[in-house]
């Protein structure tokens, strides 16, 4: 007794600690919240982006501009680390960027060029497109650049141009006979968001303009006495986390939104086309595709991996079970030499049967005294007296007129026989004999749980032997076939008149130049996706196999050899829905909160002059050719 005490303090001093720890972690999680790094993980990036787009103007000097219109010029992040350019940097989890798929391109337009800065870290990539205006890159190479001056004090920027231009509100005005104009590049930032409801927490933060709370609740948890020699279960409830994504690309697929789907951006792209009259030599390629041949090979031990040509049709267990069989037999009655006054129990391995001898022997045993005023008694059948003593002693009734009378006294015996026997016996063996039961089956569990083995496993698969055809045609305007095709060498020549796309989407209609015929527009969507992820999210012990509501039985059992307390394993919302877990009731609070996902994205465009509002000038002006 005194170490089952021990033990049982014991255990309860371990279970105390690990309470305290638990609470401990609670109490931190709620003083300092994990704060939201969202915004500083886009600061990050776009601090990136810019250090690689400053070092890539720099590098791109006259020299090493494209010099035909469509032709660009590439500088990768790793040729930009190798020439010393700038320094390596780190993304928001301190690990180093791709050199190879992050770049810098800029490429000749017809009248200014463009820059692209792409910049690909961990799973997160985006790009900036900004033109490039006259700088010395001019095709007529005596455009002027602006002086730009900044007030120390507001931070309030000036441009200044040449004297031969007469200024006002920052917009030039053209010399008489003058072919050109100013135009200047302004930014501005645009910020959008949405609201997220986050899950049930036991953390409380504060709130501010990006947290707010949502929702509270109480919840209980207790305990019940589990008797000694109770035999619990063990079940586990599943839950599942929400794991959210969202696109890096832009699609116009139109999905329906749900609550594991949601909108995350929208924009509208336009495109046109222009009137063009050209010799044009078309070159024909021809595209191969194939198309599925499947067939079903037999049964075989050997396991494939499955791929997009490789399908588990079937499968099927050879299950084997072996057991013993026991059969028993009496001997032949044989005779014990051993004297017995009664017959012995039977067992079950061996009976008693009738005596097969009999003995006797007799002895007389005393009874008792007794007195008589005769003579000695006389001997009869199983009874003797022996004489005592005799005396004188007062007589009170029947005494024949006489006071006193003489007594005689005698002790009694009486003859007892006692019988012995001797008896029969005989015993019982057994004999073990060996059988086994084989079975083909689809689905083993309900043998498996009788005894039997799996002691072979056969699969069936089928498999696709794609066969190669001619699947389209292509004329093209390059000899170089388009991705998946193959040239034939066959092209032919015509001069036509056509109308030649754009080729790209732009973001406004400005963008379009002389491609404003036939205007199209184009809205793309960037959407969230939540991948909830499975997890266990309870383990509760009961006294039955049939699991609780949400719960799974996990086939292991146990026996409580005294008196404990067991743990109901879940929350509940009321005190009513703890039933018999009436012992040691816990609570908590539970928050809810809403979290604003913040974007932000930078808009660059010409004017003649400030646009004022939350446009800031960039630094940068061109000249354009005036009609």
């Amino acid at each position: 007794m005194e170490i089952e005490r021990r033990n049982s303090n014991f255990i309860r001093d371990i279970l105390v600690k690990i309470v305290l720890i638990v609470l401990f972690v609670f109490l931190l999680m709620f003083v300092f919240p994990m704060p939201n790094l969202t915004t500083f993980y886009d600061a990050v990036f776009n601090n990136n982006v810019q250090t690689m787009k400053d070092a890539a103007e720099d590098w791109f000097t006259t020299e090493r501009m494209p010099k035909e219109v469509g032709a660009q010029e590439t500088l990768t992040l790793q040729e930009m680390l190798d020439k010393k350019l700038i320094l390596p940097f780190l993304d928001k989890d301190g690990k180093e960027c791709d050199t190879e798929k992050s770049y810098v391109t800029v490429k000749k337009e017809e009248k200014e060029y463009i820059l692209k800065v792409y910049l690909s870290c961990n799973g997160k990539s985006d790009y900036i497109i900004e033109p490039i205006g006259c700088y010395n890159f001019c095709p007529e190479g005596n455009c002027t650049v602006p002086l730009v001056e900044t007030n120390p004090t507001n931070g309030q920027v000036t441009v200044k141009v040449p004297t031969n231009n007469k200024i006002t509100n920052n917009t030039t005005t053209p010399t008489p006979g003058s072919k050109y104009k100013l135009q200047y590049l302004y930014k501005r930032t645009l910020k959008s968001g949405t609201w997220v409801e986050g899950s049930w927490q036991t953390s409380k933060e504060k709130e501010s303009s990006t947290v707010k709370l949502v929702d509270t609740r109480t919840q209980y948890t207790g305990q019940k006495k589990v008797s000694k020699g109770t035999t619990l279960y063990k079940h586990i409830k599943y839950s599942y986390k929400n794991n959210w994504t969202h696109d890096t690309d832009w699609t116009d697929e139109v999905k329906t939104i749900s609550d594991n789907l949601k909108l995350y951006a929208k924009r509208t792209l336009y495109t046109g086309r222009k009137k063009t009259e050209t010799e044009e030599i078309k070159y024909k390629h021809v595209k191969y595709a194939y198309k599925d041949n499947w067939e079903t090979l037999g049964w075989s031990t050997t396991k494939r991996k499955t791929s997009d040509t490789v399908k588990l049709v079937d499968t099927r267990y050879t299950v084997r079970k072996t057991q013993n069989n026991t059969t028993g037999t009496w001997s032949s009655w044989q005779k014990d030499y051993t004297w017995r006054s009664s017959r012995p129990a039977n067992t079950s391995s061996k009976q008693w049967g009738d005596a097969w001898d009999t003995s006797s022997s007799s002895s007389w045993n005393v009874v008792g005294d007794i007195t008589s005023r005769s003579t000695l008694p006389s001997i009869s059948g199983d009874t003797k007296y022996e004489f005592l003593y005799s005396k004188e002693e007062a007589c009170y009734s029947d005494c024949g007129g006489k006071s006193k009378v003489k007594i005689y006294y005698y002790r009694k015996y009486k003859k007892s026989t006692t019988y012995s026997y001797r008896y029969q016996y005989r015993t019982y063996s057994t004999k073990t004999s060996t059988s086994t039961d084989e079975k083909v089956v689809s689905n083993p569990s309900s043998y498996t749980s009788k005894g039997y083995k799996i002691v072979k496993t056969e699969y069936k698969y089928k498999i696709n032997n794609r066969e190669k055809y001619l699947a389209d045609t292509k004329w093209t305007t390059s000899s170089t076939p388009p991705s998946g095709y193959e040239y034939t060498k066959e092209k032919t020549k015509s001069i036509i008149i056509k109308y030649v796309n754009l080729g790209k989407w732009v973001s406004n209609t400005s963008k379009l130049g002389e491609y404003t015929e036939d205007v199209a527009t184009r809205v793309q969507y960037k959407y969230r996706y939540n991948n909830p992820e499975k997890y266990i999210s309870d383990t509760v012990w009961t006294t039955s196999q049939t699991s609780p509501s949400g719960y799974t039985y996990t086939g292991e059992k146990k026996t409580n050899t005294k008196t404990s307390y067991a743990d109901l394993g879940k929350w509940v919302n009321s005190k009513s829905e703890l039933s018999e877990y009436t012992y040691n009731i816990e609570k908590r609070t539970q928050y809810k909160y809403k979290y604003y996902n913040s974007k932000t994205k930078t808009e660059s465009k010409w004017f003649d002059k400030d646009p004022g509002g939350d446009w800031v000038y960039a630094n940068q002006t061109r000249k354009i050719k005036i009609d």
